[in-house]
């Protein structure tokens, strides 16, 4: 993005960001954003987001934690699944987004400049995404699984291990 072209708050987050531990989270094949360390204090933690794309898996998924996404530049499109068989709904959000540990949502549209201040608290169970599958009868059901190694997912302090990226980092 070109320098005159970003806000007020999108030059002040690249500021603050500047040097401190971060990391590239892909989804879909590319990146979708990165996450800044800020900091941790009792059983919760902050990060800011650098959103670059919308969230690129076809799953709709949950969290291991409650959070609060509160939206500092930008915005987006969530996509929440309210209950099995129903089809998702689509909010969008600019200022604020309450995302308890069980909410199935994507992300599906990010604004260009998007950052959130986001905060969570501790880790209550392992991510989980949903995938509709068909059955043998060629009616929908729902598979509810956890695809990835997520051994450092649940607690590891990643940015303050040895090595770990700075921001901004290298991004393919």
């Amino acid at each position: 993005m070109v320098a005159a072209r970003q806000s007020l708050i999108q030059r002040a987050m690249h500021r603050y960001c500047a040097g401190r531990p971060c990391r590239v989270i892909d989804s879909g094949g590319g990146p979708y954003m990165v996450r800044v360390y800020v900091g941790h204090w009792g059983g919760y933690r902050a990060y800011l987001h650098r959103y670059d794309s919308a969230d690129g898996e076809r799953w709709l998924h949950d969290h291991p934690f409650s959070g609060l996404s509160i939206i500092l530049s930008g915005g987006y499109v969530e996509e929440v699944l309210s209950h099995l068989g129903a089809e998702p709904r689509r909010f969008w959000r600019r200022w604020i987004n309450w995302i308890p540990a069980r909410k199935l949502h994507r992300i599906s549209r990010v604004l260009p400049g998007t950052w959130t201040l986001f905060v969570h608290g501790p880790h209550r169970h392992k991510w989980g995404f949903l995938e509709p599958v068909e059955t043998e009868d060629g009616s929908l059901s729902y598979l509810y699984f956890n695809p990835f190694d997520q051994s450092d997912s649940a607690g590891a302090h990643w940015w303050a291990r040895p090595g770990v990226a700075a921001y901004p980092p290298e991004v393919e």
